[in-house]
Parts: C-alpha cells; structure tokens; sequence
C-alpha cells in the first residue's frame, strides 16, 4: 500500500472511530506512543486507544496525515488532528493541533508509530488550569528523562 493511501485509511478509521480497522495496519505486538494517551502496546491496546480514549473523550475528529516520507522500514508525517472535547470540564471546546509521527514498519505493517505533539497546546485549548498543566508536562518530562536511548544525553 502506498504511504498517501495508508495515511487516507488511518484517518478515517480514526476519525469514524473504527480501532480494529486503524490496528489492522499495525503488527500483533506493534507500540503506538500516543502524546496524550501515552504507550499502546499491541493491537488491542491500539484499538482501545482509538474506541475507548479518542471517542470516549473527543467527538467529530479529524486526523489527517500528509507531507509523508518513506526510506525502506522507516516514515515520517505530519499531521492535524482536532476535534470537540467531551471531558469533563472542557465539554465543547474545540481543539486543534499539529505534530509529526517517525513509523517503523515491518513489511507492510507499522511496528512502531511515536507521536511529537505540543501537548502544552492541546492542554491550554481544553482549559486545563496551569496547575494541571504543570503536573502533566512535569510527568511528560520525567517520561523523557528516562528513556535509556537519551541518558547519554544528560
């Protein structure tokens, strides 16, 4: 499948809420780091993360990736996403937001899909207080500090 024509299915798989069809496109033991949701390990913890935490949270998605790049296993997008909260406390706001996404493949199947989002943004746009905001970018932060690839780093 051609990378404009993944990128059409995944976004309406998203934005219609079908999580078995969008974790179709990813292997068994496939890794989704979502930045809100965080790690979604393997095909049902994708779909769940589509049905039980896109949905569940969020009405009249839009998730539309594009300006894609492909070297052998290896892709790069970007992409939109917006939606209508349903939280509580942010029921109807309208949040929108752009970020990349670096995807490994395994033949034709996403082994490794990882997010870069502003999630400060997305936060502010829901009205989250900055307390609450501090508490997440703060764990967010810790997340990052610990992972092993960039120890050498600190």
């Amino acid at each position: 499948m051609e990378l404009d024509e993944l990128f059409y299915q995944l976004g309406v798989m998203a934005n219609t809420g079908d999580g078995t069809g969008f974790a179709s496109f990813f292997t068994t033991d496939a890794v989704f780091h979502d930045g809100f949701y965080g790690i979604n390990k393997g095909r049902d913890a994708i779909r769940d993360m589509i049905e039980g935490g896109f949905h569940r949270d969020a009405e009249d998605i839009q998730f539309v990736l594009f300006d894609g790049i492909r070297q052998g296993d290896l892709a790069y997008a970007q992409f939109y996403f917006s939606y209508t909260a349903k939280i509580e406390g942010s029921e109807g706001r309208r949040v929108v937001f752009d970020a990349m996404c670096k995807m490994q493949f395994e033949g034709d199947k996403i082994c490794d899909f990882y997010e870069i989002i502003d999630s400060g943004a997305i936060m502010t746009q829901l009205g989250f207080t900055s307390d609450r905001i501090l508490g997440q970018l703060e764990k967010r932060s810790r997340r990052l500090r610990d992972r092993p690839e960039l120890m050498k780093y600190l």
